[in-house]
């Protein structure tokens, strides 16, 4: 199950992933982060929904300067505590498109929901040299260009 749901989080590319809401539920010890993934092919936004389980941690850092409009996620980083305990960090971009605030976890498991189609995932992941090699992948999978 371990590998699941950490090759889940490395298959999502986090930068300029907006963050549309946080979901706390102390008595379960979890929460919810909404995010909006775009889907290029489709050309419109699509929600992604990750849960945590067993929180132990939860820290967030956002600096008093600025008014609370967190816009989108700069980073995201995770790495294994202790047996079933993982550590994972967001550090998301405000308006100012500073990388300023920073939101820390300590979690024991996680759910990943998903609403990208498998093709958009796909393109998303494809590392295109140019503009004719995006068309190409486009025209061969019968998308629109």
């Amino acid at each position: 199950m371990e590998n699941n749901f950490l090759q889940s989080l490395d298959e999502i590319e986090f930068h300029d992933l907006a963050i549309k809401s946080l979901t706390l539920d102390f008595e379960s010890k979890s929460c919810k982060f909404m995010f909006e993934e775009y889907d290029s092919v489709k050309q419109i936004y699509c929600p992604l929904e990750i849960n945590f389980y067993g929180l132990s941690k939860f820290i967030s850092k956002y600096p008093s300067e600025f008014d609370f409009k967190v816009g989108t996620c700069y980073s995201m980083k995770y790495e294994k505590q202790k047996d079933s305990l993982y550590e994972l960090e967001f550090l998301f971009e405000l308006t100012s498109l500073q990388p300023v605030y920073s939101l820390t976890i300590c979690f024991t498991s996680l759910t990943v929901k998903r609403t990208l189609s498998d093709k958009a995932i796909e393109f998303k992941n494809t590392g295109f040299d140019s503009k004719i090699d995006e068309r190409l992948w486009l025209e061969k999978n019968s998308l629109a260009v």
